[in-house]
């Protein structure tokens, strides 16, 4: 089966299936020909905030909000002088519940140049703000604030001392003694360019990340890193579906379940949209015939093409025992990665361009085949040497 299978997709090497639907710009009654960008909706999907700097708010960029009525998102709304000044104010993230918007802001008065605040959101009203304080806020830049499920552990970007480059995503977490000292999340997450977190899985064990890392798309590309035991990574490419040699910036979910899936929401600068930044949404791939969600697995490979070996990520949508291999033209077993239990979520692993003998394996065509008893799937893959 796998040989045919093999034989079958070596045309089509350069297309293999991406997790995600093509994204379709949100429309005009969102979009303008300024910047819109870092759409964040609450579980329900019936409103949504976002950043804009439209001519018609208090200065650079400000917090919007837009209501979904009978299907069809409304005219937005700035969330008023509670949030937004004459400075630029980004980065909304909602904390579970949907009651607390946490955001980043360039107005003075803070602990440095840019600082993590918060306000209650009720019924779409905002709350006066407050600063998150130290230790997170420091005399740095810190911004693109993420929290936990249980409100104990907040991610961010920072251009703390000691980190890896531009920015670099830290961890601070709560405890009773209050706030620790953040954390680098280390260089399997951190490059020397940007690195920021905008979402987490409700489990705590995926985190999405936006980078200008080099070996993306371009410019700005999303990514993801899974959590293994106490540290992160390796970060995994969500795609050229998703991301293009424009920036991608910002995402949420809606109807994932607390998971990479459902629908994503993100802002882009690709063609096709209104001005210079659009939010854009994509759904989770169908069947051929457009009728399901894919079922059980979703698979992809990055790099592909590669020389040294290649990450493969999936997602589970429910509990299922795993096997990875990597088999050849001939449809013969080159290497099992992994035979174990795991639950519904988005995983990584890395295949090292070696065989189960040990040695690199020669270049041409293989699979990437994953199994859970009853869903197969499997994506062509070429080791150029």
């Amino acid at each position: 089966m796998h040989r045919l299978w093999v034989v079958l997709a070596l045309g089509s090497l350069a297309s293999a299936h991406a997790e995600w639907q093509s994204p379709v710009n949100i429309g005009s009654v969102i979009n303008t020909d300024s910047n819109d960008w870092y759409p964040v909706l609450n579980r329900g999907g019936t409103w949504m905030v976002f950043v804009s700097d439209r001519p018609d708010g208090y200065g650079s960029s400000d917090l919007w909000i837009s209501v979904k009525e009978g299907g069809e998102w409304q005219p937005p709304r700035n969330l008023g002088p509670q949030v937004n000044t004459a400075y630029c104010e980004s980065a909304p993230y909602l904390a579970p519940g949907d009651s607390v918007l946490y955001f980043a802001s360039l107005a003075p008065g803070g602990q440095g140049a840019m600082d993590i605040y918060r306000c209650t959101l009720t019924e779409g009203v905002a709350g006066t703000k407050e600063n998150f304080g130290p230790p997170a806020n420091s005399g740095a830049l810190d911004c693109c604030p993420v929290v936990d499920a249980e409100g104990s552990t907040i991610y961010f970007c920072s251009t703390h001392t000691g980190g890896f480059g531009s920015m670099d995503a830290w961890v601070s977490r709560r405890s009773e003694l209050g706030w620790s000292e953040p954390e680098n999340l280390g260089a399997a997450v951190n490059s020397s360019a940007t690195d920021c977190p905008r979402w987490l899985s409700d489990d705590g064990g995926t985190l999405l990340i936006c980078s200008t890392r080099s070996d993306g798309h371009g410019d700005a590309d999303m990514w993801i890193a899974q959590r293994q035991g106490d540290a992160w990574g390796p970060m995994v490419n969500m795609g050229a579906v998703l991301n293009t040699s424009a920036a991608e910036w910002g995402a949420s979910f809606l109807d994932n379940n607390g998971v990479v899936g459902g629908t994503i929401f993100f802002g882009s600068g690709r063609t096709g949209g209104s001005g210079g930044w659009d939010i854009w949404y994509a759904e989770e791939a169908t069947d051929a015939q457009g009728l399901m969600p894919m079922p059980g697995i979703g698979l992809s490979l990055f790099p592909n093409p590669t020389r040294t070996g290649t990450t493969v990520s999936y997602v589970l949508h429910e509990a299922a025992r795993v096997v990875i291999a990597i088999y050849d033209m001939q449809g013969r077993l080159t290497r099992l990665l992994m035979d174990q239990h795991r639950g519904p979520g988005c995983y990584c692993t890395r295949w090292d361009g070696t065989s189960d003998m040990g040695g690199s394996v020669s270049g041409g065509g293989y699979c990437c085949t994953v199994m859970t008893g009853d869903c197969t799937r499997s994506e062509p893959l070429l080791v150029s040497r």
